[in-house]
């Protein structure tokens, strides 16, 4: 019998540290800590990418822009690859790259029994499937392979409305979402404004042609009254690190998730409610469209 289950020792994995809910710890118990894995390899020719179980998108950015390829990153440069795979992973781009469980090729993992295999979808395919958001109690991931994609720079950024705005703001989302490609991701939610008063936030992220872009931006902004707007090409390394600031490491966070199929008319009122309610500047609600077909798109909220 292994020394940690003599002892009657709980197991978590680190990579990146970065769960909001302190799931990489353990109190107590004994951590195995990935955050030095941190290699990332990159096969242009075939658009996929290696990572270490430890590499943050930051990481993998890094070298994916050498060769201006891409992949679904999340939201923030810090999070782990690794772990925001097995836990979904949705960011920027969703609608035209999906989740980042979409883009797993293959993980390497360390099985309970000392076994490291190679799960994939010939290989393992059930350990595959598991690992592709059902979170991390399979095995330690000690490496992932992800699929690329090319793209040198997004119409992305966000515009901030007035709060009097915000049920035809987000009703405006829906129906402009409701005709859109693929290209067009919308991130929503409600913040504080400059004054400490809440205001709803709009981020666009647009993958495809810069000109037919732009339209889609301009109808965005004129679903209210623009408060500030700052929209226009970025690379995806200065788009992932335009979060970062909003939630700096070394805050204490109090999150919850729900899922909805849309900005029907009692949602938005909930997300005005909680507007309305909030404890504090910092609180906020930001969501994530999802592709579920043709149409309509998903929100998932945060």
């Amino acid at each position: 019998m292994p020394p940690v289950r003599r002892a009657g020792l709980s197991i978590s994995v680190k990579g990146s540290g970065h769960d909001w809910a302190g799931r990489a710890l353990r109190a107590g118990g004994l951590t195995i800590d990935l955050s030095g894995l941190r290699q990332v390899t990159v096969d242009p020719a075939t658009r996929t990418a290696t990572i270490g179980g430890g590499a943050t998108a930051a990481d993998l950015i890094a070298e994916t822009s050498r060769h201006k390829l891409v992949t679904a990153t999340g939201t923030s440069s810090a999070v782990g690859m690794v772990g925001l795979g097995m836990g979904g992973g949705y960011g920027p781009g969703i609608g035209k790259y999906g989740l980042t469980l979409d883009n797993m090729i293959s993980v390497e993992v360390v099985l309970a029994d000392g076994r490291v295999v190679t799960a994939d979808a010939a290989n393992e395919p059930d350990l595959f499937w598991a690992h592709r958001g059902g979170g991390g109690n399979f095995g330690v991931v000690t490496s992932m392979r992800m699929r690329l994609h090319p793209l040198e720079t997004a119409l992305a950024g966000f515009m901030m409305f007035g709060w009097s705005d915000a049920a035809q703001v987000w009703a405006g989302v829906e129906g402009v979402l409701a005709d859109a490609p693929d290209e067009l991701s919308v991130g929503t939610g409600f913040v504080s404004a400059p004054d400490g008063s809440p205001a709803v936030l709009v981020s666009p992220t647009w993958v495809g042609d810069q000109a037919t872009g732009e339209e889609y931006i301009a109808r965005l902004e004129g679903l209210g009254t623009v408060l500030a707007s700052q929209v226009g090409p970025l690379a995806w390394n200065v788009l992932i690190g335009f979060v970062d600031p909003v939630a700096p490491a070394g805050r204490h966070y109090a999150l919850r998730t729900r899922s909805i199929a849309g900005f029907s008319g009692d949602v938005v009122e909930a997300l005005i409610e909680a507007g309305d309610n909030r404890t504090s500047p910092l609180s906020n609600i930001p969501t994530s469209t999802m592709s579920i077909g043709p149409s309509p798109r998903s929100a998932n909220t945060r």
